[in-house]
């Protein structure tokens, strides 16, 4: 595929009933992935991570950690949370059906598809987990790294981490005025802009305001797996130069176009034809497994999601205490030609606070103690339509519904 300035562009493939992804990668000449670290200046420079709770050198973190700076995010134009696979090779993500992301981190995840299930790997956006998962995207812009902690990740991140851990950082406000904006055009009308600009309001204040859009026509034949995301974030930030600091941010993602797609790859056709399953040659397909077409142009989705929190941080000569609140919520809507189809329509709403006490670095010993409270109501209606075999028998349709307050 051409590429200009670096684009990326992905695809979903699958079985009437199976989805994996496809991806046109932009490689080095060695064929390796983009290190986080600059070796033509001199050696590894310092990675600081907050993997544990607190700010430390990639180097000394005793445990399994890939990390991925926002430059070399940019310079692969990574925007969803799929194409993160292209430069982290333990993780494996792929889009399932409308807007649910499947993670797995070293073989170990879940294949939940929605949310009446509970994924393996927490993913986490400026240290506020997503009860939800897909909630994180649109999220992959104006970040200083990615965190992927691989492995069980109980002990520090609760619940939903047996897998391992992910984690968004975005950039912080600076004070200095600056403004950055990237640009981006390639092949199926691609067009990603990145705009961000730090606004200096006092000696102590500090606003980031940034912005994200990333559209592209579909990669199927039927015009799915196409792009129509904008985003934005707003953050401001105190520090007065004393023992108290703290910072206040809020996001929103609008998620459109027609949504994944998925494509033959039975029935005398290949995955580079990129058959879609709406497309007019997919019928006959259908017809053998008993299930009716799914009509062409009848597949969309509408997706928003946003949330705020503030992080208060206050240092003392034990240690740092944070407080972090934080509110999210989720409008899903979407028709996905998920085998058979799947209709699913789902509102979140996510409350979270988690307090914690870290010791100072100097000494022996250091420790952390803490608490993390959640609340996360989510009323969903997901409608699927799947093909069942039964040996000799040949296929049935049936209709799957779990449902609690939208149907």
């Amino acid at each position: 595929m051409r590429v200009y300035r670096g684009l990326l562009t992905s695809a979903g493939v699958a079985s009437i009933v199976a989805a994996a992804p496809l991806y046109a990668q932009v490689t080095s000449q060695s064929g390796q992935a983009e290190s986080t670290a600059d070796s033509s200046k001199g050696g590894l420079q310092d990675i600081v991570v907050t993997a544990q709770r607190r700010a430390e050198n990639t180097q000394k973190v005793p445990i399994a950690i890939d990390t991925v700076s926002g430059e070399a995010l940019m310079k692969r134009n990574i925007v969803d949370p799929t194409q993160l696979t292209q430069l982290v090779p333990s993780a494996q993500i792929g889009q399932s059906a409308g807007a649910y992301p499947v993670f797995f981190l070293r073989g170990g995840g879940s294949f939940s598809t929605n949310s009446f299930n509970d994924s393996a790997v927490v993913v986490s956006l400026d240290g506020v987990p997503m009860a939800r998962q897909y909630n994180i995207n649109g999220q992959f812009f104006d970040l200083t790294r990615v965190e992927v902690l691989e492995g069980p990740q109980g002990t520090l991140y609760g619940r939903n981490a047996t897998g391992g851990a992910i984690n968004l950082i975005p950039q912080r406000p600076g004070h200095t005025f600056r403004f950055d904006g990237v640009l981006s055009v390639g092949n199926y009308g691609a067009v990603i802009t990145h705009a961000a600009a730090d606004v200096p309001l006092n000696s102590a204040l500090a606003a980031r305001l940034s912005f994200h859009s990333s559209n592209h026509k579909g990669y199927t034949s039927d015009g799915l797996s196409d792009d129509d995301t904008q985003a934005g974030r707003v953050q401001l930030a105190y520090d007065g130069g004393g023992p108290v600091t703290a910072l206040l941010s809020g996001d929103i993602v609008h998620q459109g176009g027609k949504g994944a797609g998925f494509v033959l790859v039975d029935h005398g056709y290949e995955a580079d034809q990129r058959v879609g399953l709406t497309d007019p040659r997919a019928i006959p397909v259908y017809t053998s497994l008993g299930l009716a077409p799914i009509p062409a142009g009848s597949l969309t989705q509408n997706n928003r999601y946003e949330g705020t929190k503030l992080e208060v941080n206050w240092k003392s000569d034990l240690g740092t205490l944070t407080v972090l609140p934080a509110y999210r919520h989720a409008d899903v809507s979407f028709k996905s030609a998920y085998g058979g189809g799947e209709n699913d329509n789902e509102t979140d709403n996510q409350e979270s606070v988690e307090v914690r006490f870290a010791s100072n670095d100097r000494g022996a010993l250091r420790w952390i103690v803490g608490g993390f409270y959640l609340r996360d109501q989510a009323k969903a209606c997901h409608v699927n339509r799947l093909p069942q075999q039964f040996g000799r028998l040949g296929s049935l349709q049936f209709d799957h519904r779990l449902e609690s307050g939208l149907c």
